[in-house]
């Protein structure tokens, strides 16, 4: 996708306009062990892009309790961690299926 804004801790990481893409998740608690291991597959307060419910108390409480629609979304919030800048020149649909294998 293109992305709309931008958090304020995330400002220097990715701009207005730039094109992006989401895996599968889009949260995690990152302060277990399996978050600073790299493995936040593994948290248990991971949050997938698809048909999780938003957490509490992490910045964006006013997605928080809503459901995550993944593709289906006309906006997603996504923790920068877990976003990847599409380089320049690759098409947006070549970049996509690239997030989901």
């Amino acid at each position: 996708g293109v992305v709309r804004a931008v958090g304020d801790k995330a400002a220097g990481s990715f701009k207005v306009g730039e094109k992006v893409a989401v895996g599968c998740m889009v949260h995690s608690c990152m302060e277990c062990e399996l978050c600073k291991q790299g493995l936040e597959q593994h948290c248990p307060k991971m949050c997938q892009t698809y048909s999780s419910m938003f957490p509490k108390d992490c910045d964006h409480d006013d997605c928080a309790d809503t459901w995550t629609n993944g593709g289906y979304s006309t906006d997603i919030t996504v923790h920068q961690r877990f976003v990847f800048k599409v380089p320049e020149g690759m098409p947006l649909e070549t970049a996509g299926p690239l997030c989901c294998a």
